[in-house]
């Protein structure tokens, strides 16, 4: 038996899993626990027979993957990021610019009795100018890109289908095969209408995607023993045609626009109990368009937190107010090169203007010796940010290895003690790690506690995950709509003892867990680790089950949130006996704990 037998022997044994299972993502999932709605189960079985049902193939992802790509290469080159100047650089030269188009079709069922609306309200809510009392998808998007980005559509008259609105819901809330004749019906009327080829942005022969409107409102409203209705979603026609749709419109090569990726949302909002249904927010539309980009969700997917809440756009910020969702935060700007974003490695004093204005910079500070890293922006309410809890700096915990771990499934949020983009919740009170609270005044710097120091002896503090960073963020003051503050590191010093550091290096890395499973399977034993640290669980033993949370916590894809793995060690623990007790444990290697 090889030593990897052994050890999944010994998590069998245990019942514990070295790798979490995958989630059941995206937004039809927060739809449910939000409204207190179960899912269908028509959800449950495609995710099973399609990990990648209900989410989109291409859309504008290759818009997003260029700007990235290009932005990679710049920093390869050299672009010193350190000045505003080459931050700015990289900014315009690798951002996410141009124009997008969306078609948007209506569709009247058979037993609708009346349009809920002219189609021209939703034309003018999705791709009108906007006003800070009803914004649009266009001017937020135009807004956050700082004017080099256009979205854009053309909402066509109420199509009418021939079936009921039962036949396309069936069973499972338009979520199973009978939503596929809706599709095509709907798809045949408007190529009749419709010169498909001006929705193709890239050129690779496919629509980039289309957004039906079906004229209630959502199945995710509930009650569900009632609301059969189609529950809103993302997917791709090809799931319930066979494969793409195809036009009657060619490119300028003469192949025919195909059509693939697809949207579904309601004509209306859920009910509120008040007066008559009313039209649809854009909110939620400008969420999903962000999608369509490729940023993944910012709030957890299998539903343990809040993500980053109502500071952002791609987590719950379209329901600030639906009408003026929040602006992405940071760290999405970033990734759509829609902001300068300067790294701040020695000593400074700084001054931000509003992130939502034209001059804005993001401030990004390496913790060293990571793959961490800090996002600074000044938020304020100005435009579509007019909602927000607070203003003042905002601060966010970046974890790269675990948001690219975590990105094409989606699940970067889903290890509450060690999220993928975590709010530094100025008041300590880390309510986003819970579900129900999506933010609060206190979050931001100094927001309602009155917090001017961020550093790493505060609550919360600036070390990373599993090491002392040495960063310090003093006297931060909001004057008007700008906030300053102080940025200072510590020099090298001697590194925080954690549990789980076997090693002594100051971090909880593979390197220890690798090393733990080697001593307890009898291998060689490294020579210089200190095993009084891998009691991890605290039952003050050194056992396979210690090793396996060391290895769940440095994955960051399993909650031991209850152990005290990666803690900072108060004092110095107790020698750990030569071997264990426990039928279940394998014993230690006599001689390998040290004093």
């Amino acid at each position: 038996m090889n030593r990897f037998d052994r050890i999944a022997l010994v998590a069998a044994a245990l019942g514990v899993s070295l790798v979490a299972p995958r989630a059941h993502a995206q937004d039809i999932v927060r739809q449910a626990k939000a409204r207190h709605v179960k899912v269908p189960d028509a959800f449950y079985a495609q995710k099973a027979k399609d990990p990648n049902a209900f989410e989109f193939r291409r859309a504008w992802k290759s818009s997003l993957r260029r700007a990235q790509k290009k932005r990679a290469a710049m920093r390869t080159s050299g672009i010193n990021t350190t000045s505003a100047s080459g931050a700015s650089t990289l900014q315009r030269a690798s951002a996410v610019t141009g124009t997008f188009r969306v078609p948007v079709l209506p569709i009247m069922f058979s037993n609708t009795a009346s349009q809920p609306y002219d189609y021209g309200i939703l034309q003018s809510r999705l791709f009108g100018v906007g006003s800070t009392s009803q914004e649009t998808v266009t001017h937020v998007y135009n807004e956050m890109s700082r004017g080099v980005l256009t979205l854009t559509g053309t909402v066509q008259p109420w199509i009418h289908v021939s079936g009921t609105d039962t036949q396309y819901e069936g069973t499972n809330n338009g979520l199973g095969a009978n939503i596929g004749p809706l599709l095509k019906e709907t798809l045949d009327s408007a190529d009749k209408a419709i010169d498909f080829s001006q929705y193709d942005s890239d050129g690779d022969g496919y629509v980039d995607f289309v957004a039906f409107v079906q004229p209630e409102y959502g199945g995710e409203c509930g009650p569900a023993s009632t609301n059969k209705n189609i529950w809103s979603h993302r997917y791709y026609v090809d799931a319930y045609l066979g494969g793409p749709y195809v036009t009657k419109d060619v490119n300028a090569q003469g192949v025919p626009i195909k059509i693939s990726d697809y949207v579904m949302q309601p004509a209306l909002n859920c009910p509120s109990g008040i007066g008559a249904p009313t039209p649809i927010d854009m909110g939620v539309f400008t969420h999903e368009f962000g999608h369509a980009f490729g940023l993944p969700d910012l709030y957890a997917t299998n539903g343990k937190n809040e993500g980053i809440g109502e500071w952002g756009l791609m987590s719950s910020g379209n329901w600030n107010i639906p009408s003026s969702p929040a602006h992405m935060e940071a760290w999405s700007k970033m990734q759509m090169g829609w902001a300068p974003v300067v790294t701040v490695a020695h000593d400074t004093s700084i001054t931000l203007t509003p992130d939502e204005g034209p001059g804005g910079t993001v401030i990004r500070i390496d913790i060293p010796g990571t793959s961490e890293y800090f996002l600074l922006e000044n938020r304020q309410k100005v435009g579509s940010d007019v909602a927000l809890y607070g203003t003042g700096l905002l601060v966010f915990h970046v974890d790269s290895n675990t948001v690219n771990n975590g990105w094409s499934a989606n699940t970067i949020q889903n290890t509450t003690t060690h999220k993928g983009i975590d709010v530094i919740e100025a008041d300590g009170s880390a309510g986003m790690d819970n579900i129900g609270y999506r933010g609060g005044p206190g979050d931001i710097f100094p927001g309602s506690s009155n917090a001017t120091s961020f550093t790493p002896s505060t609550f919360p503090n600036t070390n990373g995950y599993t090491i002392t960073s040495g960063i310090s963020i003093t006297n931060i003051v909001q004057s008007g709509q700008n906030v300053s503050f102080n940025v200072s590191f510590a020099p090298p010093g001697t590194l925080t003892l954690r549990w789980g550091d076997l090693n002594g290096d100051g971090a909880v890395t593979a390197a220890d867990y690798q090393a733990a499973y080697k001593c307890l399977i009898g291998a060689a034993c490294p020579t210089g680790l200190d095993l009084s640290r891998g009691d991890v669980d605290g039952d003050g033993r050194f056992t396979a089950a210690d090793a396996l949370i060391m290895h769940s916590y440095v994955l960051g894809t399993v909650d031991v949130s209850r152990y005290r793995v990666g803690q900072p060690m108060a004092s110095p623990p107790s020698p750990i006996a030569g071997t264990t007790t426990k039928s279940a444990d394998i014993s230690l290697p006599e001689g390998s704990a040290k004093p």
